[in-house]
């Protein structure tokens, strides 16, 4: 089901969203040692994310999925555009 959302995305929400691409980007193009080091702070950033995710979805009462689609949209809205003219 797909949600239509208006609402204001806090900073530090998009900050979160694109430390945790960021590093997942490293993690992807390391090898051996340098590839476990950039796994947990991927890790890290991914459960920073989540928890900051789930503080504001649940403050605000806003479905989680609903909340991620929109920090998606705020990120990269051309992305997102697409994928909707293709469903």
């Amino acid at each position: 089901m797909l949600y239509s959302v208006v609402m204001e995305i806090p900073d530090h929400l998009i900050d979160a969203k694109r430390e945790l691409d960021a590093a997942e980007a490293r993690y992807r193009f390391q090898t051996g040692m340098n590839a476990t080091i950039a796994l947990a702070a991927w890790s890290d950033c991914a459960t920073a994310y989540n928890r900051a995710l789930g503080a504001y979805s649940a403050r605000h009462n806003i479905p989680a999925p609903a909340l991620r689609q929109a920090i998606e949209e705020s990120i990269n809205p051309l992305a997102m555009s697409d994928a909707d003219q293709e469903a």
